[in-house]
């Protein structure tokens, strides 16, 4: 704005203002002519005179010597105060006389007041039977387009909020070609005229106006709605002393909206980054909110004529304790940051304000008014860190537990037993070796491989005296090999049984399972079912699998077999040892084969029932994959449904957690990426690879969407519930991981896992201390914990999956406390429940 453009505005503004409202228009119209821009700067300042005001953005940054936006404001603010009892600002005629029936249904009561926009009437509605209220443009200004937009702009915005503290807008309408809006009847009267009434409020009763603002505010934040004009005047108290903030007519729907809006707001209720030419935000209607607070406990208002310009320019509003007595410490600190001059030294939210107002918890008030609190409040709650004395007792404590763990890691640990004679490459070898040696065409595409803790053989090989850790450890594993399967089924690098199944006859696979030393357990063969086959084969190489077992063909007998072989064959038989050996673990042996191919070869454990089989048969496996699979897609689909109901009932009345939902949904994203990529078997082929990583990042990609609608369905319902037990996890999606509360729940967490490792390390060792026999070690958390044993890539794997089953068992937990709470109606007997569930 050149300073040639500012004084002729500023002519134009004074002139009109001593004029009557007819004259006004037709000067205004004569001074700016055919120049539209003039004219709304004009009018944005004459508003002025009215409660509501807008006051034009700057085009541009103003050349030194022709004023700021901030001078403006300041001039009119002092300019205008002058004439605020001019005949100018004075109230025009009702509109609408008392009695008049509107639209066929809305009979006018009386006219409630004036204001910037246009006249607020109190009717009844004949066809409800309610008094509301509707909001008409003034007259003269009932065709504009921009006026127009305005009103609509109100309605849509206020619409969005739904809280008893924001004055509900029904609709929209037209009468004899005049836009109105209708809306919610306050019977009460406005903060700024009851404090010019009774000068300012009791200490209790302004904390209770504080809180419902707070709520407001936030209800609309939350909606991504920024008011832009919050002052007493557009905050109604009703009969029962209950706040209502009104009056959206500014507002805009985002703070990415409000970049590109024209600056807005009352001189005198305007933060000073906004007078300043910056955006409003959400922090701009915070310092609007600190000014109304100070003004009603004070009954002093922050900016006057002598301090506007002041004020604008960055200096810090006087204490209120210096106008009023009896002020609590907490509130006036409190209203001193909401009034920063800098945004960024402001409350984050209002609900940090809420939270650090005295006389009570805004958590319990919300609850006790039977609402569901917001994540914004909830994360906000102010929650007291451990004492330093009991803060440091618990990081010793852990500290001292974690030392214990790793000091008896040797004696308990399957993972520590597992001392491997030779590394995984090794043992890779020898199971290609094993191929190599009973099947000379065996394919070469598709290798996977990796260890694995059988629970069974683990529970059969408890420690007994005369057996070292090595040798129960060494007794519970194997390592899997499999080469041959189609790439699309590579899960993974570990063969666990969560997904070790046999895979289909078409895919000409081969599996092998060696213990720790490389001897074989089992081999299997599927054989390609697509082949005709031939004539049963005479001599098996049984005598070169025997040996690759570390067994004496000789020292067996053939038996008649109890086990059905997994895959087709034309041979099936089994073997006894003739005389028991000192390692009873390898008596029993049971194989077939397929045209003089071995295509099943299992060396019995002492945890394997001998007449159970190895793995079931291809054809009942099939069919009970069927099933199992059926049962498994019905119910997802079920659990989606309800899921995708919960959710959008959620959405639709504002109660999920968008943001918290879309950050934990990119973590879990991020994190099943990493250990998907990081699992996957390497190939040394760059398509089959690349493919791999997209299939990962689409199942990340399906986790995190799943996640996602998860958690909007079911967080809203603990938060109505038990909004204390996730404090520390809203906090953490809020982004305040430094907030004590965190820290406390972290430090008591921690020290509660390791004492959990602790105690079933102790659970092994003592009773191998004191004689007693029958103790088994501890298995890996994770079903693949083993991994590790194949490199830093898989153990990288298993650590970040660790925290993803850890958000997984957060939202179980989660699951668990609504149903209870469903079941048992009660809140106190869910949560007893759930805790004696848990443990």
């Amino acid at each position: 704005m050149t300073p040639e453009r500012h004084q002729q505005i500023k002519k134009i503004f004074l002139a009109a203002c001593d004029l009557e409202e007819g004259a006004r228009l037709a000067y205004m119209a004569q001074a700016c002519g055919d120049d539209a821009d003039l004219r709304a700067e004009v009018e944005a300042l004459l508003r002025h005179h009215h409660p509501a005001t807008i006051i034009a953005k700057p085009a541009g940054n103003a050349p030194p010597g022709g004023g700021s936006f901030a001078d403006d404001v300041a001039s009119t603010a002092s300019d205008t105060t002058a004439r605020a009892d001019s005949g100018a600002g004075s109230r025009p005629r009702e509109r609408f006389s008392p009695g008049t029936v509107l639209a066929d249904r809305y009979r006018v009561v009386s006219l409630l007041g004036a204001g910037g926009m246009g006249e607020v009437y109190r009717v009844h509605d004949v066809k409800l039977d309610q008094t509301v209220a509707l909001k008409f443009i003034w007259q003269d200004r009932a065709k504009d387009p921009i006026w127009l937009a305005r009103l609509r702009n109100e309605a849509s915005l206020a619409r969005r909020v739904t809280h008893p503290n924001v004055c509900r807008i029904h609709d929209i309408g037209e009468v004899d070609g005049q836009a109105f809006i209708s809306m919610e009847y306050v019977d009460g009267e406005n903060l700024a005229s009851l404090l010019k009434r009774i000068g300012k409020l009791p200490r209790d009763k302004m904390i209770q106006i504080a809180w419902q603002l707070c709520a407001g505010l936030g209800a609309a934040h939350r909606q991504g709605v920024l008011h832009r004009d919050l002052k007493p005047a557009n905050i109604m108290i009703d009969g029962h002393g209950d706040v209502r903030i009104t009056d959206f007519g500014i507002a805009v729907l985002s703070e990415a909206d409000a970049k590109s809006a024209r600056a807005a707001g009352t001189p005198g209720y305007i933060a000073p980054e906004v007078l300043h030419g910056r955006s409003a935000s959400v922090r701009s209607d915070i310092y609007a909110l600190g000014l109304v607070l100070y003004e009603a406990i004070t009954g002093q208002a922050v900016v006057n004529d002598e301090n506007a310009r002041a004020i604008a320019d960055g200096r810090r509003a006087e204490p209120p304790s210096r106008w009023a007595d009896g002020i609590d410490p907490a509130f006036e600190r409190i209203v001193l940051r909401c009034l920063e001059p800098g945004p960024d030294d402001r409350p984050a939210s209002v609900y940090e304000i809420a939270a650090a107002l005295p006389g009570g918890d805004p958590l319990a008030a919300v609850l006790a008014a039977g609402d569901t609190p917001s994540p914004e409040l909830v994360a906000a709650t102010p929650v007291a860190g451990l004492p330093k004395r009991i803060a440091v007792g618990c990081l010793a404590g852990a500290v001292a537990a974690l030392v214990a763990v790793i000091l008896l890691a040797d004696q308990s640990f399957v993972l520590s037993g597992a001392a491997l004679a030779d590394p995984p490459a090794v043992l890779e070898h020898k199971a290609k070796n094993v191929i190599a040696e009973l099947d000379k065409e065996a394919p070469l595409a598709g290798r996977v491989h990796g260890f694995e803790v059988e629970n069974r053989a683990l529970e059969s090989a408890v420690i007994q005296p005369g057996r070292t850790l090595h040798e129960v450890a060494a007794s519970a594993m194997y390592f899997e090999y499999r080469q041959g399967e189609s790439l699309n089924r590579l899960r993974g690098p570990l063969a666990t049984p969560a997904y070790a199944e046999v895979p289909s006859p078409r895919e000409n696979a081969r599996l092998v399972r060696l213990d720790p030393s490389g001897q074989l357990l089992s081999y299997l063969h599927i054989p390609d079912r697509r082949k005709t086959p031939g004539t049963a084969g005479e001599n098996p190489p049984w005598e070169t699998a025997f040996s690759l077992a570390g067994l004496e063909f000789a020292r067996f007998r053939e038996i008649q077999p109890l086990r059905k072989p997994p895959v087709y064959a034309d041979q099936n038989t089994a073997w006894e040892a003739v005389t028991a050996d000192a390692d009873e673990r390898r008596t029993r042996v049971e194989g077939a084969a397929l045209e003089g191919r071995i295509v099943d070869f299992n060396v019995i454990r002492p945890w394997e029932n001998v007449g159970e089989e190895a793995m079931p048969g291809v054809a009942s496996r099939s069919s009970g994959q069927l099933r199992a699979a059926a049962a498994r897609y019905v119910l997802f689909v079920v659990i989606t449904g309800g899921a995708l109901g919960l959710a959008w009932f959620n959405l639709s009345t504002g109660r999920g957690d968008r943001r918290g939902a879309w950050r934990l949904a990119v973590f879990m994203f991020c994190t099943e990426l990493v250990m998907r990529v990081a699992k996957q078997p390497y190939v040394p082929d760059v398509m089959v690879q690349l493919g791999w990583t997209l299939l990962s990042v689409r199942l990340a990609a399906f986790t995190g969407a799943v996640l996602w609608l998860a958690y909007v369905a079911l967080e809203p319902y603990v938060r109505q519930f038990w909004p204390h037990s996730i404090v520390g996890w809203s906090k953490v999606l809020a982004g305040r991981i430094g907030d004590p509360a965190v820290g406390r729940d972290v430090l008591v967490g921690g020290l509660f896992g390791i004492c959990i490792t602790l105690f079933q390390q102790l659970n092994v060792v003592i009773p191998c201390r004191i004689g007693l026999t029958g103790a088994m070690l501890v298995a890996p958390v994770s079903p693949d914990g083993l991994g590790v044993l194949t490199g830093f890539r898989s153990g990288l794997g298993i650590l970040v999956g660790c925290q993803v089953s850890a958000v997984w068992m957060g939202l179980l937990l989660m699951l668990l406390m609504l149903l209870l709470r469903v079941a048992l109606r009660v809140q106190w007997l869910a949560a007893i429940a759930f805790f004696g569930t848990g443990t």
